[in-house]
């Protein structure tokens, strides 16, 4: 019977404390994943004609 009050007791005062602490890991974890997005998934636009140019030693 005392385990049961322990275990409620643990539940419902700490468990809060560390879910809280789980949402902020993941929260700071997924925000630096999201800031290395333009640097991995970026790609220059209008180039087509850059890469279509011929070079001086091409004939």
């Amino acid at each position: 019977m005392r385990a049961k009050f322990l275990l409620d007791f643990v539940q419902t005062e700490i468990s809060p404390f560390a879910y809280n602490q789980g949402v902020k890991d993941a929260e700071n974890y997924f925000r630096s994943r999201v800031e290395e997005l333009p640097a991995t998934c970026f790609e220059d636009g209008l180039n087509y004609w850059v890469s279509k140019k011929k070079k001086p030693n091409d004939h």
